[in-house]
């Protein structure tokens, strides 16, 4: 699944709206874990999760 906020919309409290429903959604499922991946140079979505409790698992090595 892909989710982004669009340029314009950014930096308004969107994403972290988005990621409360989808934890709101999970708890209801009883799932405890999410995984995902961000670009390593993607500061702003690293600073958004990190925000909202996520730790860094591994770096995934790009391959050419």
């Amino acid at each position: 699944m892909l989710i982004y906020i669009d340029n314009e919309k950014r930096n308004l409290g969107y994403a972290s709206k988005l990621l409360s429903t989808i934890y709101s959604g999970l708890n209801h499922r009883n799932l405890k874990k999410i995984y995902l991946e961000v670009a390593s140079n993607n500061y702003k979505a690293i600073k958004l999760y990190t925000k909202n409790g996520y730790k860094k698992n591994r770096h995934k090595k790009k391959i050419l």
